[in-house]
């Protein structure tokens, strides 16, 4: 198990799989059927730096409203999803 924590400590991710059960495909899988997004206040600069680390990209979106999403895919096939958003949530 992983966890991910933001400064503040109130935001917490644990990423857990019990070893002894199987495994989702998530390479198999379409990206939208199943992925984790996360705010990036610079989706570019946040996908250069994970394509560093290892992950895949898959798609590149630039909304009409000036959104701008980024797609990849971590070393396990996971989808993740970097949302710069034109107005924030």
């Amino acid at each position: 198990m992983t966890f991910i924590a933001d400064a503040s400590g109130r935001v917490i991710l644990e990423l857990y799989q019990r070893p002894d059960a199987l495994m989702t495909n998530f390479g198999r899988q379409h990206q939208l059927t199943f992925h984790v997004a996360f705010v990036s206040e610079n989706a570019e600069k946040d996908s250069e730096r994970l394509q560093e680390q290892g992950a895949i990209f898959v798609e590149e979106v630039q909304k009409e409203d000036g959104s701008h999403l980024v797609m990849l895919r971590d070393p396990w096939g996971m989808p993740l999803q970097l949302c710069q958003r034109s107005e924030k949530f």
